[in-house]
């Protein structure tokens, strides 16, 4: 569950990224990596930063710009600008507890089977 909370993060971000610059922008990394520190949150984008030159404008307006296209109120906490223009995620407790319970009451706790099954020796 925790990937799919990273692939729906990165997939808003970058429905974001199109709507505050445009279709040229589709396809471009949000660069979503966890948080260098936990006082910053969950989640952290560094696409401001990577696009400054791009598009000619400071990372914190570009990252202030992505923020006001992007809505995750479901999932986290409103996004913040920090530094030189991170964006901060903070997943909500709510969605975390609901992901945990998803977890909980699958009998595989949220393991996809593997593919390719194979049997593997291992010795003491």
């Amino acid at each position: 569950p925790m990937n799919s909370t990273v692939e729906q993060l990165k997939t808003r971000l970058e429905q974001a990224l199109v709507a505050a610059f445009g279709t040229d922008y589709a396809g471009v990394d949000p660069m979503l990596v966890p948080a260098s520190n936990p006082k910053f949150g969950d989640y952290q984008s560094n696409a401001a930063l990577s696009l400054n030159k791009k598009l000619g404008k400071p990372p914190r307006a570009i990252a202030e710009a992505i923020i006001q296209h992007l809505d995750v109120s479901d999932l986290c906490e409103t996004p913040s600008v920090a530094g030189p223009g991170f964006i901060n995620f903070t997943l909500k407790p709510a969605y975390l507890e609901a992901q945990l319970n998803a977890i909980q009451a699958d009998s595989r706790l949220g393991i996809a089977p593997a593919k390719k099954p194979q049997r593997v020796v291992v010795d003491f």
